[in-house]
């Protein structure tokens, strides 16, 4: 793909989406709610090697981050300063919002990018439509909260998921929904895959609990969620498990 075809591309999205309230940078589009929430749209090439050095696919993806999750868990998971689409809490591609039921790559070149380059334009509407449908802290928990319900393996045991949603019910005051999400997390404790994932800690975390010892500045060193599973499991888990409902302790 030239670099010339690939920057048309990316001027005429840009055209379309910065009326609506898009900045472009880099490869990707990011527009932001009134909440502080993040919408994502980003131009991804393909990173295998090319049949053709002069045509390279490349797919769109489509993001949602909550500033609330991620304001919360930023010195734990080191999200970065900066919105970034690598930090979501909801993304999907462009195929499955058209309607397609699969992934879907379009491959540009000199010879077809005007071609390529209108499809990609009709395409925008979807992903900015399912932006704007999702962006809000209330829609992201919403979504979580049917996969809670529907999955009783994957996302029940994924302690990255079960925190976000249960930061975002017990922030939105949505005590019913939290106790039962709480529930599932305190009914695990005690299994050992459940706790070297470290769920427990992720869930402390997300309830503003704090430990006396000092987080890592760098991964590398020591993974802060033992530190907080270390902490917490044991002892404490009586204490927080009954005051974990009536909302999160500040000591």
């Amino acid at each position: 793909m030239s670099k010339e075809s690939f920057q048309k591309l990316l001027k005429a999205m840009s055209g379309l989406l910065k009326p609506l309230g898009y900045r472009k940078q880099g490869n990707w589009f990011l527009t932001t709610s009134t909440e502080g929430n993040t919408g994502f749209i980003t131009v991804v090439k393909h990173r295998g090697p090319a049949l053709d050095s002069a045509i390279t696919p490349f797919t769109i993806e489509v993001a949602v981050a909550s500033k609330l999750i991620v304001d919360r868990f930023r010195r734990h998971l080191w999200f970065p300063e900066k919105p970034n689409p690598g930090v979501n809490q909801y993304s999907t591609r462009i195929g499955y919002l058209m309607g397609k039921g699969t992934d879907f790559w379009w491959s540009l070149s000199e010879e077809n990018e005007d071609l390529v380059i209108a499809e990609v334009l009709s395409a925008l509407p979807h992903a900015f439509r399912f932006i704007d449908e999702m962006i809000s802290n209330e829609a992201l928990c919403a979504n979580s909260l049917k996969e809670f319900e529907l999955d009783d393996d994957g996302f029940r045991n994924n302690p990255v998921e079960l925190a976000f949603l249960a930061y975002l019910l017990h922030t939105l005051n949505d005590k019913d929904n939290f106790e039962r999400v709480a529930s599932c997390i305190f009914n695990n404790v005690g299994d050992n895959e459940f706790e070297n994932s470290s769920t427990f800690a992720e869930f402390v975390i997300s309830l503003g609990y704090k430990t006396t010892e000092p987080l890592p500045k760098r991964r590398e060193e020591t993974n802060p969620y033992l530190i907080f599973a270390n902490q917490f499991i044991g002892e404490k888990i009586i204490e927080i498990k009954e005051t974990a409902i009536n909302g999160p302790s500040e000591t």
